[in-house]
């Protein structure tokens, strides 16, 4: 009896603890499932062997939650202490529903929550397509259309916008560009993203600049206290390599997640060879029940092989240097499960070296800091979000003189108004001032109607915008040699470009194993910042000026089925139409196809540890300033086996049929391959 006692008083001060695994429904263990006690902030990651360990679990009756992205949700209760539990998934699913996202309103809620369209890809999907960037991740999404960049890279555009029109955000954070001024999705180490949410339509009620077609938001992998190893290594053809490492584990109180990755390339023409390292840490910190601090950061570095020595260029040295690294810490602190606030802040710092032969070297140095503060609470049957943004920015570059700033300050709220149980009404605004040009106002509302269990229908329409760039105002007037050779300025007169759109979302989920979506998008852009003949000319050359001058217009439909055709096969169907039209040229944007369709073929073997992927990408025509590029079939498969324990190898190929995809003299876009391991426990 006095033993008794002393246990339930040891376990009610210090916590018990729960052990178990998580199965799949035909009994094998599943890897990577989020195990949490319901209602707390305890939880654990499962092993590759299904197996969790939950400490610190107060005494009692608690009820054990199983999410994995490809299950529907499972709940066991125990009481604790407890070992050897069992969680089995009872069905598949072709997403779970009930997978928190950000995004969309800044709140956390379920996918079947969310009152507005979130497409969300999770870190199975990255894994089973041996992603090596994340355009590979985003080339079969509706509505997405990838556009090279250089070096192999490729921007992300939005429902026939060029990619400066959407926001690239890492945990909530905006990332720059870099190749002319172009994101680089290689930035973010592929080992270290959890998910992506994809918000399409404008979103710069909620984001600010550049979330006119929308929002593609990388949510890295948070810090957690189970220990984890992983190790991938592959090469391929011109000279492919690329080395992985992962570690997982809690120091002392902190709950740590770090991601390092190589890459190196002689896929563009001789000279023009890179390599880069990239590094990526998260942490997580509870000094309360209640409240976490959370701290991050990366560091990206980039160079090219040298160039040769040739006259004028004496120094040779690599054609381009990048260097890029950021810092965030933030506290969360939540008071009850519909009230929180959070407080973060955000460096940014980025120097590049431009040293090609034949013109002067160019340097740039961008710093960037930022403060932004959101706070939620429940008011009967409204949801409040009110927030704040403070944001500098720096700029020296060799074509402007001098050190050039900006800064900005805004205000945003948003109200999401439960009419009823299946209807929600979502009204929010944002003001915004900058310095250099003064006030934006934009508005956004939206409406979500869930007619049934199985049917929900979303309509959303605001207004957006774009900021002029620090480029855009400052840069002197420089040569540019292509197009017959012309000099180009900044303006200090310019203003934002101004954008309203619309999107209207049905979602139809019969079954878990079956989701069909369509959607319909309209967006309209005026005050466009185009380079404009002055009528003036230079050394012989004509001169020109950028001025908000030009308007634009896309629309579309996309539509995606996914379907588990039974157990461990996955079909994925998908098409978008998309008219985009340049009204100062009357021709689409560039590259930019009117029809492109897709098509997945997954299977994946817990018990025999295989997963083959295959994958088929329709382009039609697209349009350069020069040509017009044929219709292109992109054919994608890999495949990985588990060989041993932990141990499996691939093999992954791109571009099977050798199409030309791009107009290119120094990148070889054609067939490329990979053989590789990892290793992960």
């Amino acid at each position: 009896m006095i033993l008794t006692i002393f246990l339930c008083t040891i376990i009610s001060v210090h916590g018990a603890t729960i052990t178990g695994k998580v199965l799949d429904p035909n009994g094998h263990p599943v890897a990577f499932t989020n195990v949490m006690v319901e209602n707390s902030t305890i939880g654990s990651i499962t092993n590759r062997d299904g197996e969790f360990k939950l400490s610190h679990v107060p005494a009692g009756k608690q009820v054990i939650k199983a999410s994995h992205i490809s299950f529907v949700t499972a709940r066991v209760t125990v009481e604790t202490p407890a070992t050897d539990v069992v969680i089995k998934f009872e069905q598949e699913a072709v997403i779970n529903m009930d997978q928190l996202v950000v995004s969309a309103t800044r709140t956390p809620k379920t996918l079947k929550e969310t009152p507005l369209p979130v497409t969300i890809i999770p870190h199975q999907t990255i894994e089973e397509i041996q992603a090596v960037t994340l355009a590979d991740v985003m080339e079969q999404v509706p509505g997405v259309v990838l556009v090279p960049n250089g070096f192999t890279r490729y921007s992300v555009t939005l429902h026939g916008l060029p990619e400066e029109y959407s926001l690239l955000l890492v945990d909530g954070q905006r990332i720059y560009g870099r190749h002319a001024d172009a994101k680089d999705l290689a930035h973010i180490p592929v080992g270290m993203i959890d998910h992506i949410e994809l918000v399409k339509g404008p979103s710069s009620v909620l984001y600010g600049s550049d979330a006119v077609s929308g929002v593609i938001n990388v949510i890295t992998k948070t810090g957690q206290s189970t220990p984890y190893f992983e190790y991938s290594g592959s090469g391929g053809n011109y000279n492919r390599y690329i080395s992985r490492l992962n570690i997982a584990g809690k120091t002392s109180a902190i709950r740590n997640y770090l991601a390092m990755s190589y890459n190196s390339s002689d896929q563009m023409a001789k000279g023009y060879g890179f390599s880069n390292y990239n590094v990526r840490y998260n942490g997580r910190l509870n000094p309360s029940k209640k409240a976490e601090i959370r701290m991050g950061g990366g560091y990206f570095s980039e160079k090219t092989e040298d160039m040769p020595v040739t006259k004028g260029h004496e120094e040779g040295g690599p054609y381009l240097t990048d260097d890029v690294y950021d810092l965030n810490v933030g506290y969360h602190y939540r008071r009850s499960d519909n009230s929180f606030f959070n407080l973060s802040a955000y460096l940014y710092n980025q120097h590049r070296w431009d040293n090609r032969p034949g013109r002067a070297d160019r340097t740039w140095d961008r710093k960037h800091y930022r403060l932004e503060g959101i706070a939620q609470f429940q008011l009967k049957r409204h949801e409040l979000v009110f927030g704040f943004e403070g944001r500098s920015e720096y700029l020296d570059q060799t074509q402007i003189a001098g050190t050039r700033d900006q800064w900005l300050f805004s205000l945003f709220g948003q109200d999401t108004w439960r009419l009823s149980k299946t209807l929600a009404a979502v009204t929010a605004a944002r003001v915004e001032n900058y310095n250099k040009w003064g006030v934006v106002f934009v508005p956004r509302v939206g409406l979500s109607w869930n007619t049934t269990e199985q049917l929900t229908i979303r309509l959303s329409g605001g207004t957006s915008f774009r900021a002029p760039t620090l480029e855009n105002i400052y840069v002197e007037t420089y040569f540019h040699p292509w197009g017959g050779g012309f000099w180009s300025g900044g303006n200090h007169d310019l203003k934002a470009e101004k954008g309203v759109g619309a999107n209207f979302d049905i979602e139809w989920i019969p079954t878990p194993q079956l989701v069909l979506s369509t959607g319909l998008f309209y967006n309209k852009l005026k005050d466009r910042i185009a380079s404009v003949e002055t009528g003036r000319e230079m050394n012989g050359s004509p001169v020109r000026m950028l001025m908000n001058s030009e308007e634009a217009v896309s629309h579309g439909v996309d539509v995606q089925l996914n379907w588990i055709v039974m157990s461990g096969w996955k079909l994925g169907v998908s098409y978008g139409y998309i008219h985009s039209e340049d009204k100062a040229t009357g021709r689409p944007f560039y590259l930019m196809p009117y029809n492109k369709a897709g098509l997945n073929l997954n299977w994946k073997s817990r018990k025999r540890g295989t997963i083959f992927d295959l994958r088929c990408t329709y382009l039609g025509t697209r349009q350069t300033k020069r040509e017009i590029l044929e219709e292109a079939y992109i054919l994608d498969a890999n495949l990985e086996q588990r060989i041993w324990k932990s141990w499996s190898f691939f093999v992954a190929a791109d571009n099977l049929l050798d199409e030309e995809l791009y107009p290119s003299h120094y990148i070889n876009y054609g067939r490329l391959y990979r053989l590789g391991f990892h290793f992960k426990r």
